[in-house]
C-alpha cells in the first residue's frame, strides 16, 4: 500500500461502525460484525476485510497503519495493528486482571482507547483505573495508576467494584450504571508524556450530559497528574483529537432547539505534569 499510507484524517462515529477516511481508502469498523473493512475511497469498492473479534472500541490511524482496540480475554490481548488491506493484523497488548478473571466484563464493559507512535502503544481500559504503555519489539511494560482527584470538579475514576455488583444483579443498573469515567482519547505528547481525555456521563431522560477531563501521565517520573476539567459545554458529549501537544475538541452547544458547533483547542504544556 505504497500509494495508499494510512494516513489519519477523519473519524466519524456513526452507531456501531466507525468511518476513517484516508487518501485513497476508508477502513469501516463494523462493531456488530467485528470485522474491519477497507473501500477504494472514489469507487467504494471492496478491497478487502479481516476479522478483527473482540471489543472493538477504537481505531486510529499512524503512518501507514491502523491501531485497533480489540480486548480478547481469553487470549489476554489489547490491540490489533494493521499495516495493510491484505496481511492479517498483528495482535499485541496485555490485558487487567479484572477481564481475565471475570471474562463477562470484558462483553459489558469492554472499551479501551488507545494511541501509538514509533515504538509504543499506550492504552486505557474502561474497567481498570490504570495507563498501559506497551513497547513494540519487545515484552516490555509499563503501567501508571489514574489518580482521580478531589473536589468537586474531580473526575469519578473507574469503578470496577461497581461493574461487578452490576453483572452479579442487573436490577441495580438505574442507581449503578454510567457512574464511571469512559475513556474518550488517549495520545502521545512525547517520548515520556501521554495524555488522556474522559468523559463521565449522566443519563437525563434519552440523551447524555456531563463533563470531560483531561488528565497527563509522565512515564520518567511513573505518575499521574491531577486532571482538569474541559471548559467545553456538558450538554453534548464532544469528540476529540490530539496532533502533538495541541488537544482539539468539536463541540456543541444547545440553546433551546438550536445548536452551535465549535472547534476548540488547547496546549497542553509541560507544566502539566
Amino acid at each position: 500500500m505504497r500509494d495508499e499510507a494510512l494516513i489519519d484524517s477523519v473519524a466519524i462515529v456513526e452507531t456501531d461502525s466507525v468511518f476513517v477516511g484516508r487518501p485513497n481508502a476508508i477502513a469501516v469498523d463494523d462493531g456488530e460484525q467485528r470485522r474491519l473493512a477497507f473501500f477504494d475511497r472514489a469507487s467504494m469498492e471492496a478491497r478487502g476485510s479481516f476479522a478483527i473479534g473482540g471489543f472493538n472500541t477504537s481505531i486510529r490511524g499512524w503512518r501507514n497503519g491502523l491501531v485497533v482496540g480489540a480486548l480478547m480475554a481469553d487470549s489476554g490481548t489489547a490491540f490489533a495493528l494493521v499495516r495493510d488491506t491484505v496481511s492479517a493484523p498483528a495482535r499485541g497488548g496485555s490485558v487487567p486482571r479484572i477481564y481475565t478473571e471475570h471474562p463477562p466484563i470484558a462483553q459489558a464493559f469492554g472499551a479501551v482507547e488507545l494511541a501509538r507512535d514509533d515504538s509504543v502503544v499506550v492504552g486505557v481500559f474502561e474497567a481498570a483505573g490504570r495507563m498501559y504503555r506497551w513497547h513494540l519489539g519487545s515484552s516490555a511494560i509499563d503501567s501508571v495508576t489514574l489518580d482521580a482527584g478531589g473536589g468537586p470538579n474531580a473526575k469519578r475514576g473507574a469503578k470496577p467494584d461497581v461493574m461487578l455488583e452490576l453483572l452479579r444483579d442487573p436490577s441495580k443498573a438505574s442507581t449503578l450504571a454510567f457512574t464511571w469515567s469512559f475513556p474518550m482519547l488517549v495520545g502521545v505528547l512525547s517520548n515520556d508524556r501521554s495524555a488522556l481525555v474522559t468523559y463521565d456521563p449522566t443519563l437525563r431522560s434519552s440523551n447524555f450530559t456531563g463533563p470531560a477531563h483531561v488528565q497527563v501521565v509522565d512515564w520518567r517520573r511513573r505518575k499521574s497528574c491531577g486532571e482538569l476539567q474541559l471548559p467545553v459545554s456538558a450538554e453534548i458529549p464532544g469528540r476529540y483529537a490530539l496532533r502533538g501537544d495541541t488537544l482539539i475538541a468539536l463541540v456543541q452547544h444547545a440553546d433551546g432547539d438550536a445548536t452551535s458547533t465549535w472547534i476548540v483547542r488547547w496546549v497542553i504544556g509541560a507544566g502539566r505534569c
